[in-house]
């Protein structure tokens, strides 16, 4: 079990675990992220990434900025601690999974804080940080629960039935449409991943 020990600032959680930094399987993020969640206090969602911040990593300052278009948010090393700045110019749900995103590198990309800005797809610390930021805000556990709730064979999934299970979702996860179809995917629930792209 990966344990989130009493947090008073994002370095305090890199000497609990004994490292620079961590390299997990998927396994061990899912029980890091629901680790970060508890120790927040979020047991239903929409999960708070302020809480999240608040609770379990005090030192650092999260602030809306005019970013570089194509980029969703930045991770760096300010004078009394790390900064996350998100992109103004995004929905508040695709604000919500850039900071999620954000924790990721915090987490495991500590020791290069010198400006994270959206790397390519097949970048390691992007994939890592792409699938921590999703389980902290959607846990596919949890999501399954939901999905289960709703019936449709497979073949209708881009069908207005299923549009309005993956809008009702987002809305009550507070997370954008596609970030849906990616839980749907990773859920098995599409033959091939079709996610809708937000602008």
């Amino acid at each position: 079990m990966v344990a989130l020990p009493a947090l008073t600032s994002v370095d305090n959680f890199f000497r609990s675990q004994g490292r620079k930094s961590v390299q997990q399987d998927r396994s061990e993020l899912v029980e890091l992220a629901a680790n970060i969640r508890q120790r927040a206090g979020l047991g239903e969602p929409p999960f708070s990434t302020r809480i999240m911040i608040d609770e379990c990593f005090p030192d650092v300052y999260v602030t809306g900025e005019r970013l570089p278009r194509g980029v969703a948010e930045s991770v760096s090393m300010g004078k009394r601690g790390p900064i996350i700045a998100y992109n103004r110019l995004l929905t508040t749900a695709q604000q919500r999974l850039s900071i999620a995103h954000a924790i990721g590198h915090l987490v495991f990309d500590r020791d290069d804080l010198r400006g994270h800005c959206k790397a390519t797809p097949s970048d390691e610390r992007e994939s890592r940080a792409e699938f921590f930021g999703a389980e902290l805000l959607v846990p596919l556990t949890m999501f399954s629960d939901y999905v289960r709730r709703w019936r449709y064979p497979r073949e209708t999934a881009m069908r207005p039935a299923h549009l309005n299970m993956v809008d009702q979702l987002a809305s009550h996860f507070h997370v954008p449409q596609s970030l849906i179809h990616r839980r749907l995917a990773a859920l098995g629930r599409y033959r091939k991943h079709r996610a809708i792209e937000e602008t």
